[in-house]
């Protein structure tokens, strides 16, 4: 073989590209609850509680609440929230994520009795009607003002709820 090193190199790209289609997606099982259409649902993470009711309506399953900061988890001195975003995972009974949802906020204050309300709608097929849990995850940028002028404190609070393998 007259370039060893070249196809190494590429035998590896192959591999790796191979390996990253084949790739699971997981959630953390700690975090996880089970889908309950009959009752109003609370999840509590470390910065951020998430009270949600889950229905399924013709072909979609609806997941909306309300994400409440934990006020005695952040700094004293926070009262804005710059930047938060919010995603939900619906996941089978192995923690593999079946469908995902986003929402990202505008600038607001940051109001433990107001909270961020969110609504996710994922589309029911066999993935969404097999999902057994729901967990979520989030970015926040939490700040002492509006950060006009620049310079204010900042506090960053995130869990990542996806895991991939």
């Amino acid at each position: 073989m007259k370039h060893p090193a070249r196809f190494f190199s590429l035998a590896l790209a192959c591999l790796c590209l191979l390996a990253t289609g084949c790739s699971t997606v997981t959630v953390g099982k700690a975090n996880m609850r089970p889908l309950d259409f009959q009752a109003a649902q609370t999840l509590r993470l470390k910065f951020w509680r998430f009270e949600y009711t889950a229905r399924t309506m013709d072909n979609e399953v609806v997941v909306a609440g309300t994400a409440y900061p934990i006020r005695e988890k952040l700094p004293e001195w926070a009262d804005w929230i710059e930047d938060f975003k919010l995603s939900a995972y619906l996941c089978d009974a192995q923690a593999q994520v079946l469908a995902t949802g986003e929402t990202s906020y505008q600038p607001h204050s940051l109001d433990t009795a107001k909270g961020a309300p969110f609504r996710f709608v994922f589309k029911r097929d066999a993935k969404t009607d097999a999902a057994a849990n729901l967990t979520f995850g989030y970015q926040s940028r939490i700040t002492a003002r509006k950060l006009h002028p620049p310079g204010g404190r900042e506090f960053f609070a995130s869990e990542p709820a996806m895991v991939r393998y």
